[in-house]
């Protein structure tokens, strides 16, 4: 699926790239300490996610923008949702379609999505539109708008721009190399709880909250071993803890949840 923008087109690239590396991963084959420190802030993302799924009726319609691999599409499913997946790097869609033959998969963008109307009681997008710029950001929360049913809701996530794993410093540190090495890598969208409030109701949406989760500087401390980083993110989570759904500390964390309802 080409784009005229130019992030929806890097992010195809980069994980057509990757495409195979994240089956492998979902699959529970990667034991690095980089696949355990990614997989930590995804179960607690999940678990966020498993809360939202069960505020829905039962067989409700969804669609998970940005599937993948296909598999938490298919972990939907087997909650008993009826589920859609859309995907638009090409090496991600075949192998989606293979894991999983019996999801509809279809090779849609997120601000270009093939449902009709008022379709789906609930839109997902995990990791997905942290790769696009602004506008693109803006254009698919509409499409998402025009996609849900009155009452429906979205499920984002996206990456502070002052999280304390510093990642703000060290993507803009990785563009640069990129830049001059001519290596392929993917746009990032930095923003806060508070321009996403925004955003949201830009785009028509009635209500827009949004949660914290997973202190970032926890993931530098798993960069001195396991030990340390499951001891220092224990401490982390006594003291601050690891969701927070009122106050300002939820800038600081690594993931941003941004639930909308229409």
């Amino acid at each position: 699926m080409k784009s005229t923008n130019k992030t929806v087109n890097l992010a195809i690239k980069r994980h057509d790239l990757d495409a195979s590396g994240f089956d492998f991963r979902y699959k529970g084959l990667d034991n690095s300490s980089k696949a355990r420190v990614f997989m930590l802030g995804r179960n607690m993302i999940l678990e966020e996610l498993d809360s939202f799924l069960e505020t829905l009726p039962e067989g409700s319609k969804i669609l998970d923008v940005g599937c993948g691999t296909g598999h938490l599409t298919n972990q939907i499913k087997q909650k008993g949702y009826e589920v859609y997946g859309i995907e638009p790097s090409s090496e991600m869609l075949r192998i989606a379609k293979n894991n999983f033959p019996s999801i509809s998969f279809r090779n849609d963008i997120s601000s270009k999505i093939s449902f009709q109307n008022d379709y789906f009681d609930a839109i997902i997008a995990i990791e997905v539109l942290r790769y696009l710029d602004e506008e693109e950001n803006y254009n698919s929360l509409k499409e998402f708008r025009r996609c849900l049913k009155e009452g429906g809701l979205f499920f984002v996530t996206q990456v502070n721009t002052f999280s304390t794993d510093f990642y703000y410093f060290f993507y803009h540190l990785k563009s640069l190399y990129s830049s001059i090495f001519n290596k392929v890598n993917h746009y990032c969208y930095f923003t806060t709880p508070k321009a996403q409030e925004i955003l949201g109701k830009e785009c028509g949406f009635k209500k827009i909250r949004t949660i914290g989760l997973f202190f970032g500087s926890a993931r530098i401390a798993f960069k001195f071993g396991k030990k340390f980083g499951n001891f220092y993110f224990g401490l982390l989570n006594k003291i601050l803890q690891h969701r927070i759904t009122q106050s300002f500390n939820k800038a600081f964390c690594g993931h941003l949840i941004v639930i909308g309802k229409k």
